[in-house]
């Protein structure tokens, strides 16, 4: 304002400070912020709103001869505020007052600027300095644009957001001087020092001398009224904007004080810029700080310069746009007042639609993964990401400000996370924090992305400990640590910063989740989430701590040297930071022991699906120590669930723990567990004995008492061999192959075979699935081992069976059910054998029946046993299994009693839904029907849906005397297969006793598959199924079984081997042969074999010959004569091989349809010799006369020359159903489906040159198109035309891939997509297409790679009708 208002101030107030806030109404004071001489700021709240404000106090002077006017510039100053309102990086007044003793101007209060900022944790990255250059530049080019200045830039007058948003406050070119003397300090320092530190922005041409200058350079006249004459110019804001960026870049660090400002505008001092690394920010700042102020560039003319070379493309397109419209409150208010959004809940939904946006913008690629069955990282579905994608660790990048950007997003997400109060905004913040954290480096990811997601947590503890759950929701905080699990997994290095974020930040926070008091519901789901991240934290855990180890040591991280990144006091203070093992083990071991003891089985079972990572954190001993005591206890919990999880813990655990642990703490609660009522524990178990044992962790040739294991294995479990369970008694034969091939020839029949032979029917003689299976004695049924369970659950006193004095409940190896298994004494001393005579009680050992001592009710017993199936040959299985019976008949109570105590959930044995495993045998017979002499007429009258069941579906005494054929005509008597007997067969039989005959089998039924007027295919099906369900019998009698090729052996055996096809086919003009005069037959068709040895011709009178290929090679042949030929008396019109079948498919002029089996002899080199006449196994006769046949598995595709594709079933000759392509687009050339084994779609290539592409699942056409081809170069002939002609269309695959490249060069062929080949002879063209894309990746002319642009243009089908009359006017008949 002038020399002498600096004079005329006061250098303190004569009274308190906030006399001058109490006299205003609506304002309260509270502090105050800055005591400078000219302007003091003063914190205050509005008492209107309850915000905080900043107060900037003028205090006039109190001489009488100067009487300060304001009332001037505050006009000036409220016209300046309204035009800056609008401007969403600018902080205006909001409220300017004048009293008689001061004036105030009054603005919103933002907590830090942007010194301030420079100084707080974390520090600003390479690329928020970036933007914030950005924002400065465009702020005050618009400013400019305007004609408004600032006047006073300086760190202290830019506030920064939490999202780093700029915002330009205190505009200074109205009320403080535009010049000051420079030989006058203390204008500088009353006006520009108000923070004290000397620091000085001020452009070099805004000094003047007092002495030397005449001119009136104060604001302010002599008494005090305003004078605006001399205005701060866009130069002067740009020297200052330099200074600002300059300092922000340096840290802080000033770049002139007044004194080395006076030395620069006399070439006398530079500041120093070294500490800068981008080039293009230095070259910047010096355009700003040209002391001439004509030389400096506007900031309109840096931003076009720097555009693309310092500043990234996107900053101009989207990001500053995007930031902007985040500032726009008016546009984030909620609709509806009943639905509790804030603004931050509605700017987070707007990230959250608007990620594709974000993504595209920043150029993020994400890469297809492959798939994986893994909880952790999290699988994410976000716009543009790939499906269940998952974020991948990124290596250290020194200079990554465009790979970083994605910083500037996620302050402004954690800033609107501390305002959010709806659980899914909070639940897209943590998708959001997560996803951009990919494409940041490791420090900024524990910097700034994991305090955040913490942040949840730590609110979630606060309102259960203050029981204020009402916008707090548990699922939030499992999403929140599988959020942080998976971030932390991302991190591949550590700062030195950084080493305690385990045991003094993160472990706690966990710690004190596992510690709360809230519903149990919320806490069981909030535990199982800890539990399944432990083990994923314990690897990145451990590997930190490996990395500090390094940083103790003196040494650097591998990342480019970290640690030199730091500064010099922090590293001091860091290197006394040490994190030891110890600490780690015993924040692991307090939530481990949390888990582990929970209340809640959901919870442990959580943690035992990933057990092993925490077990290698702590090491065997730990291991041992912590885990295995608790884990040892779960076999004895009644939850199955947790049983099985404690099981498959132990196959991640065994090979790791180690052989001794395993036998000492382990392996006698699985030898109790054989003994378990739940089948699926008892599956498991076997199941881990086998991989122990297959994998030679219980190796014979390493311990000394592997045998004795080895008998404590086969001799607790060796009575399953007779349980009904098939999984369970295959998982014991697998335990005993893997235990024989561990042992020596001596061993295995010295020790191992006595253990089984008491179970075989017939003697072995090698120990292998397919010697051992067959020779096993046949389990009990299922009915018989309910009927034993409901029997030991029922008895009374009066049984002798169950109250045997030689029967007890302890097992062979002498220890009861109850108690621990033990190893005997002996063991490791000498090779124990158990005496099969006390366990098997076989009945050929001449044990009679006498020895057995029956009560009455046991005789009652044994009579309902053998009424349900047991004969007297199968006794003493329910002998063997006695013991194991009783045992699980009491476990199986026990276990049902307790849970209805405990009210846990019904299980299947309580509602009686006991799952059920029904294996099917089954046989397909094609039988020709002929008819009988004088009866040409007789029809079949079985149709395709009748099926005729060798027993009744009600298994009633009165049906087992009965047998009811379905309503069909009388048989004729005949030695052949008959059309009206082929259904039914009787077989008589000598022996009364018919039980074995399989008419007299329930479970064998016959269904006729397909009938028709040549030949009947039926289904002959067999099943395990012997219950009395009826419903269960109607499934079975009504199941669809779908046969293929390989059922049917008139088909032949499917071709092994590969066969790499040319794309040039093999066609008639390649033929070797010469004809003689009398041979006019002219060949229509030529297909040759899958195995390319030898091909099969057409001819025009119908002559199919078959012919090889080394016949051919010899040019000087006289005459080549076909190796076999059939007349088929009608001109052939397309051949086509079955897929990797001698089998063919021949089309010819009457409509027919035949399939031919080719039957040849080869001599022991596999060359051919002989070819047999061919076998006609199928026809089918057409109304239209079929152009092409083509073959995909055992489907037909006969395509006729209406333009008509008849897709017919190969086994059944039916048409299933009718293409019809349209008629205007010209005869069919060729076809082609999608070659996967469910063929959805086809290609059909014209003659006139369309393709269209057809849906196979619903038949109906998608798309057609024309080929457009199109020179490269402008001068070149005819460089424009459209493919007329379309011959050929293939797939291209593996067996024709190297042809593709050979003749376009080396493509890279994606596996994913599908790719096509299209030839035109006409044209001399070869194209290859990609599909979806449709684009075409190569083009071959005249055998030369052709750089043409070819593409598809889509034309439109329904225009059919409209082309077919054109083509009919169009039509001329020639007159001869």
């Amino acid at each position: 304002m002038g020399q002498k208002l600096s004079l005329l101030a006061p250098s303190a107030p004569t009274i308190a400070i906030s006399s001058y806030v109490d006299a205003l109404e609506n304002y309260q004071y509270v502090e105050l912020l800055n005591n400078s001489r000219f302007l003091k700021t003063i914190k205050a709240i509005d008492k209107n709103t309850g915000n905080f404000v900043i107060i900037k106090l003028l205090i006039k002077p109190s001489t009488p001869s100067y009487a300060l006017q304001l009332q001037s510039v505050l006009e000036y100053l409220v016209k300046e505020s309204s035009m800056l309102y609008p401007f969403k990086s600018v902080l205006t007044w909001h409220k300017l007052i004048e009293t008689d003793r001061a004036g105030y101007m009054i603005r919103e209060m933002a907590k830090i600027n942007l010194y301030d900022r420079l100084s707080l944790r974390p520090f600003l990255e390479p690329v928020e300095k970036l933007f914030i250059t950005f924002q400065l530049l465009k702020t005050v080019c618009e400013l400019h644009s305007l004609n408004v200045h600032h006047g006073d830039l300086r760190l202290e007058n830019i506030l920064v957001t939490s999202w780093n948003w700029v915002l330009i406050t205190d505009f200074a070119n109205l009320t403080k001087p535009t010049y000051i003397p420079e030989d006058n300090p203390n204008q500088f320092s009353f006006y520009f020092d108000s923070s004290g530190r000397r620091v000085c922005y001020i452009a070099p041409e805004r000094f003047y001398n007092s002495q030397n200058s005449v001119k009136n350079v104060s604001n302010f006249k002599d008494d005090g009224s305003f004078n605006f004459k001399n205005d701060v110019t866009d130069e002067m804001d740009l020297f200052s904007l330099g200074c600002v960026i300059a300092e922000m870049w340096c840290d802080g660090e000033p770049v002139f004080t007044l004194s080395q400002l006076f030395k620069y505008m006399k070439n006398e001092y530079e500041p120093d810029f070294s500490n800068i690394q981008n080039p293009h920010i230095v070259k910047l700042i010096w355009k700003l700080l040209k002391v001439n102020p004509s030389e400096r560039t506007s900031a309109r003319e840096l931003l076009q310069e720097f555009r693309g070379v310092c500043f990234p493309e996107f900053f101009y397109t989207f990001l500053y746009e995007f930031m902007e419209n985040i500032n726009h409150q008016e546009k984030f208010i909620s609709e509806s007042k009943t639905d509790h959004m804030t603004p931050s809940d509605l700017k987070i939904n707007h990230i959250y639609n608007n990620f594709a946006k974000i993504s595209q913008a920043f150029g993020f690629v994400y890469k297809e993964q492959q798939h994986s069955s893994s909880v952790l990282p999290m699988k994410m579905n976000l716009p543009s990401m790939p499906h269940n994608y998952r974020i991948q660790s990124k290596k250290y990048i020194g200079d990554s400000n465009g790979s970083e950007v994605s910083l500037i997003i996620i302050n402004l997400i954690t800033s609107l996370l501390k305002t959010v109060k709806l659980p899914e905004s909070k639940r897209k913040c943590c998708l959001l924090i997560l996803a951009l954290s990919e494409q940041i480096n490791d420090e900024s990811k524990l910097d700034r992305s994991l305090p955040y997601l913490c942040s949840i947590l730590d609110e979630f503890i606060e309102h259960s400990v203050y029981h204020s759950l009402d916008h707090a929701s548990a699922k939030v905080v499992c999403l929140a640590l599988n959020a942080i699990t998976t971030l932390m997994l991302s991190c591949s290095y550590i700062t030195p910063t950084n080493i305690l974020v385990f045991p003094e930040y993160l472990l706690t926070k966990i710690n004190n989740l596992l510690l709360l008091k809230i519903d149990s519901g919320s806490q069981r789901l909030i535990n199982s989430c800890v539990a399944v991240c432990l083990p994923y934290l314990a690897i990145v855990a451990k590997k930190f701590w490996s990395m500090s180890k390094a940083f103790k040591q003196g040494g650097h991280n591998s990342m480019a040297n970290i640690t030199n990144l730091l500064p010099e006091s922090v590293m001091k203070s860091v290197t006394t930071i040490h994190l030891s093992k110890d600490q780690l083990d015993q924040k692991f071991k307090e939530i481990t022991l949390s888990i582990l003891t929970d209340p809640q089985s959901a919870v442990k079972v959580s943690l035992l699906e990933n057990i092993l990572p925490l077990c290698q954190f702590f090491g065997r001993d730990k291991t041992n120590d912590i885990i295995l005591p608790h884990l040892i206890s779960y076999l004895n919990d009644p939850d199955p669930i947790l049983r099985l999880a404690f099981l498959s813990a132990v196959l991640q655990m065994g090979p790791y723990i180690g052989a001794l642990s395993f036998e000492q703490y382990i392996l006698p609660l699985l030898l109790q567990s054989i003994n378990e009522g739940e089948q699926f524990v008892v599956l498991k178990v076997l199941r881990i004995f086998n991989e122990f044992v297959s994998q030679k962790l219980i190796n014979s040739k390493l311990e000394f008492n592997t045998l004795e294991i080895y008998t404590e294995l086969i001799s607790n479990s060796i009575y399953l061999l007779l349980h009904p369970n098939e999984w369970i008694r295959q998982s014991l034969i697998n335990l005993i192959i893997s235990i024989s091939n561990n042992l020596s020839d001596a061993d295995r029949y010295c020790f191992l075979y006595p253990l089984i032979k008491g179970y075989l029917s017939y003697d072995v003689f090698e120990l292998n699935w397919n010697s051992l299976y067959p020779c096993l004695t046949r389990p009990l049924s299922k009915q018989v081992f309910d009927a034993m369970v409901t029997w030991a659950l029922t008895f009374t006193n009066k049984t002798l069976f169950w109250q045997e004095k030689g029967f007890s409940l302890i097992s062979n190896n002498g220890v009861t059910g109850k108690g621990p298994v033990s190893f005997p004494e002996n063991m490791g001393k000498s090779v124990y054998i158990p005496k099969l005579s006390t366990a098997v009680v076989s009945y050929n050992s001449g044990r009679s029946k006498e020895n057995i001592p029956l009560s009455s009710e046991d005789k009652q017993w044994l009579l309902k046993l053998k009424s349900i199936g047991l004969d007297d040959k199968s006794l003493w299985k329910i002998l063997v299994l006695r013991s194991y019976i009783y045992r699980i008949s009491r476990i199986s109570r026990t276990t049902v009693s307790s849970q209805q105590q405990q009210q846990q959930q019904v299980s299947f044995e309580q509602v009686n839904l006991t799952p059920r495993n029904v294996f099917l045998d089954v046989a397909f017979k094609s039988e020709p029907v002929t008819s009988v002499t004088g009866q040409k007429k007789n029809k079949v009258v079985v149709k395709s849906e009748d099926t005729v069941s060798l027993r009744s579906l009600d298994h009633s005494k009165s049906s087992h005397h009965t047998f009811v054929l379905p309503n069909m005509e009388r048989a004729i008597a005949s030695v052949q297969t008959v059309e009206a007997n082929v259904f039914g067969e009787m077989e008589s039989s000598r022996d009364s006793f018919a039980q074995t005959s399989w008419m007299n089998d329930p479970t064998l039924f016959h269904k006729s598959y397909h009938v028709d007027e040549s030949r009947v295919i039926t289904s002959h099906v067999k099943h395990t199924y012997t219950g009395t369900n009826q419903f269960i019998w109607n499934y079975l009698h009504s199941l669809a079984i779908t046969p293929t090729l390989d059922d049917f052996t008139e088909f032949g055996k499917p071709l092994k081997g590969k066969t790499a096809i040319e794309l040039d086919s093999f066609n008639l003009f390649n033929l070797n042969i010469r004809r003689t005069s009398e041979d006019i037959d002219a060949y229509t068709c030529l297909a040759r074999s899958p195995m390319n040895d030898y091909f099969v011709t057409g001819s025009e009178n119908g002559v199919l010959k078959i012919w090889e290929f080394s016949k051919l090679g010899n040019i000087n042949r006289l005459r080549v004569t076909a190796d076999q030929s059939t007349e088929l008396k009608s001109r052939i019109t397309s051949i086509a091989f079955c897929q990797m079948r001698n089998c063919i498919v021949v089309a010819c002029r009457d409509g027919s349809v035949r399939i031919f089996r080719i039957e040849l002899v080869r001599n022991k080199n596999h060359k051919i010799i002989k070819f047999m006449k061919p076998v006609l196994i199928r026809k089918l006769v057409l109304s239209s006369f079929v152009t092409l046949v083509e073959t995909v598995d055992n489907v037909i595709y006969a395509i006729d020359y209406q333009s008509q594709v008849n897709v017919i079933d190969m086994i059944t000759m039916k048409r299933q159903y009718i293409l019809q392509n349209p008629l205007s687009f010209g005869i069919i050339s060729s076809f082609v489906t999608s070659g996967s084994k469910k063929n959805t779609w086809c290609i059909i290539a014209t003659q006139q040159g369309y393709l269209t592409l057809w849906d196979l699942r619903f038949k109906i056409l998608l798309k057609s198109w024309q080929i457009h081809v199109e020179s490269v170069a402008s001068d070149a002939p005819n460089d424009k035309y459209i493919v007329d002609q379309i011959d050929e269309v293939k797939l291209v695959n593996s067996s024709n891939v190297d042809s593709v490249r050979a003749k376009f060069g080396d493509l890279v062929i994606k596996e994913r997509l599908v790719t096509i080949y299209i030839k035109s002879v006409a044209k001399d063209l070869e194209l290859l297409f990609e599909i979806p894309s449709l684009e075409c990746k190569g083009v071959v002319q005249q055998g030369n790679i052709q750089h043409l642009k070819c593409k598809l243009i889509e034309v439109d089908s329904d225009l059919s009708q409209a082309r077919i009359e054109d083509m009919i006017d169009n039509l001329s008949l020639e007159v001869r």
